[in-house]
């Protein structure tokens, strides 16, 4: 009828639209506190994120004006995180680009995220109360020894690389020219700044660059050999290209192991994988149950009758060899990565 005030079909159909998602997105943001919160209890990215739920639960209710208030107030806390500076020795690079970390990487510390995600997969059934506990200890005493840098630095878990982007973290030591380096491909989960401290620290000397492809490591596909090649182009400035080794870790060692060739020398943690060459020390632990010793001695047998030169420590540990047991398996990085023998 002429005049009528009416909605049109269209206008309801988008407003219903608008509606769910809102309630959709506050929904998740719940969910997704509820066991950030558990896992970490009350922080401040805890609170942020908690309150995205009131935030689009007012927007789906066509309150604008508390909604504005909310929003300007998860602004200021991106702003505060925005507002840390890199550590001293750490660099944030896109191909040979280093500055500043894409503002979303600090949207949750590291830690926090890391903890959460443990909390989700226990929760999940995917990991067992022991495990958990033993994951919950270990990673704990990781981030709390890096307290004093973790403010200022990106979390990697929320930057992914591309075939055209090769994002990297860089530990670069004090005074550094012509130094060795380490390339660290990481495994499941993603790359996580502990693991460059151990290295830096059972290494010292070394430059480490550590791509982050992924939260699988799939090193494995076109993505990934991409992500490989761009980061051995985009390596400081500071590195020995003669001395430019690779450290693998589960499937980063298991997928990672094909590029050995284009390393110096490549020590694999927890994996072991199929390559045409290179010099390979592959370091496992007794008690690992995700890839156990025997499969890494199958693998270097496999190996070793084509001619590639392996060799095989063990360690009485776990696939958490990386952080349990760091002092043991970079001192016997360090003697392989010099020319020195690492027989038992």
């Amino acid at each position: 009828m002429l005049g009528s005030s009416q909605p049109s079909l269209r206008s309801r159909l988008l407003k219903a639209a608008w509606r769910l998602a809102c309630l959709t997105i506050a929904t998740g943001s719940l969910l997704a506190a509820a066991v950030y919160l558990k896992a970490n209890g009350l922080t401040l990215a805890g609170v942020a994120l908690a309150s995205l739920c009131p935030t689009f639960g007012l927007l789906a209710a066509a309150r604008f004006k508390p909604a504005a208030a909310l929003l300007v107030a998860e602004l200021a806390f991106v702003g505060w995180r925005l507002s840390g500076t890199m550590p001293k020795g750490w660099r944030y690079c896109e191909n040979r680009d280093c500055g500043r970390a894409p503002w979303w990487s600090h949207l949750a510390p590291e830690s926090e995220a890391v903890f959460a995600g443990l909390e989700l997969s226990h929760l999940a059934g995917v990991v067992g109360d022991s495990k958990h506990a033993s994951f919950h200890n270990t990673f704990r005493e990781a981030y709390e020894s890096q307290a004093d840098v973790e403010g200022g630095l990106p979390n990697p878990l929320l930057l992914w690389s591309t075939r055209e982007t090769v994002r990297t973290l860089v530990r670069v030591p004090p005074g550094a020219a012509r130094a060795p380096c380490v390339v660290f491909l990481h495994g499941f989960g993603g790359l996580l700044t502990p693991y460059m401290e151990v290295i830096a620290t059972g290494l010292p000397g070394y430059v480490v660059v550590a791509p982050q492809l992924d939260d699988v490591g799939g090193w494995g596909s076109p993505r990934g050999e991409a992500v490989v090649k761009g980061a051995l182009a985009a390596l400081p400035p500071e590195v020995d290209r003669s001395r430019v080794f690779l450290v693998g870790l589960s499937n980063g060692s298991l997928q990672g192991t094909r590029y050995s060739p284009l390393f110096a020398k490549a020590v694999l943690l927890s994996g072991l994988g199929d390559t045409g060459g290179g010099h390979l020390l592959a370091i496992s632990g007794r008690s690992d149950q995700r890839v156990s010793f025997e499969f890494i001695e199958s693998e270097a047998r496999a190996l070793r009758a084509r001619g590639v030169d392996v060799a095989v420590r063990r360690l009485d540990a776990d696939h958490g060899l990386i952080l349990t047991h760091s002092r043991e398996w970079t001192a016997i990085a360090a003697q392989f990565f010099e020319g020195k023998s690492t027989a038992l």
